[in-house]
């Protein structure tokens, strides 16, 4: 029987199965001779599929960790522990543009004296008085272009914040 091709390349010819191919088939596929060199690359796009899905997952991990979790993905931060009574005052500046909202990451615990934590724009208009003594997130609108100013004013503090911004 003439076997009619489909699609006819100089080395290869495809062409329709027929019953008598499965018999062909199954004794070619059953020859370890032919086999053995398909096993060796099958055994080797496993561990290419393995080393790649491996490296999705180490990227998603750290893209979600930088993202998250780490003080890498802020604008900035102020943060202190006072374990004795301490008066002073701790402030960071950044710069906006018009209408650029900034979230707030505000914790502080206040074991005694007075902690008040501000956002001043550069003319000293208070823009938001934070609450102390918990943990808060705030997202802020900024109308103007400029620099503003995170402070931490304490007196006679012992206690902990932290402000993270981004």
């Amino acid at each position: 029987m003439v076997r009619k091709f489909f699609l006819d390349t100089a080395r290869l010819g495809f062409s329709v199965w027929s019953e008598k191919d499965i018999s062909e088939t199954l004794e070619l596929w059953g020859n370890p001779e032919v086999t053995k060199y398909l096993e060796r690359e099958w055994l080797r796009m496993k561990k290419t599929i393995v080393v790649i899905i491996a490296i999705v997952i180490v990227c998603a991990v750290g893209i979600y960790s930088y993202n998250n979790i780490s003080d890498f993905s802020y604008l900035g931060c102020i943060k202190d522990n006072i374990t004795s009574k301490d008066s002073n005052n701790s402030e960071v500046t950044f710069n906006v543009k018009n209408g650029d909202e900034i979230k707030f990451f505000c914790d502080s615990s206040v074991k005694k004296g007075t902690l008040k934590i501000t956002l001043t724009n550069s003319n000293g208009k208070l823009i938001k008085n934070f609450q102390t003594n918990k943990n808060d997130t705030e997202q802020i609108s900024l109308a103007k272009k400029g620099k503003y100013i995170l402070s931490a004013t304490y007196d006679n503090f012992i206690g902990n914040y932290t402000v993270k911004y981004k």
